[in-house]
């Protein structure tokens, strides 16, 4: 698992770092964080450590955060902490739905207009 969080880090750092500097972009830039697929589990501590590790590499190239797992919670926690109970992640998938992408988006949004 840490290989894998180094890599995504890796990952995330590469394109920011690659959009400020050859891309010359010096706009905002916003970067999502994970959202859960079952709050009522504890893996949602390890999707937070991978969210803090992206935050801290988005905010070393002066990119804003929108929390994703922010966004899912409350919904995701009203059904029992299943995201696709709640219906913001489709069935037997990892993608957010329509209702999941409008939280996103909303997150985003939210940062975007402070």
């Amino acid at each position: 698992m840490q290989a894998l969080a180094r890599t995504r880090e890796t990952n995330v750092d590469r394109i920011l770092s690659t959009l400020r500097g050859e891309g010359g972009y010096d706009g905002q830039i916003v970067v999502v964080t994970y959202y859960g697929l079952d709050y009522a589990d504890a893996f949602g501590d390890v999707t937070l450590g991978l969210d803090s590790r992206i935050a801290e590499v988005a905010k070393a190239n002066s990119a804003d955060v929108a929390d994703g797992y922010r966004a899912f919670e409350r919904r995701a926690n009203e059904a029992g902490g299943d995201s696709v109970e709640a219906g913001l992640v489709l069935p037997n998938d990892v993608h957010p739905t329509e209702e999941g992408q409008r939280l996103l988006a909303d997150a985003v949004t939210a940062v975007v207009e402070e």
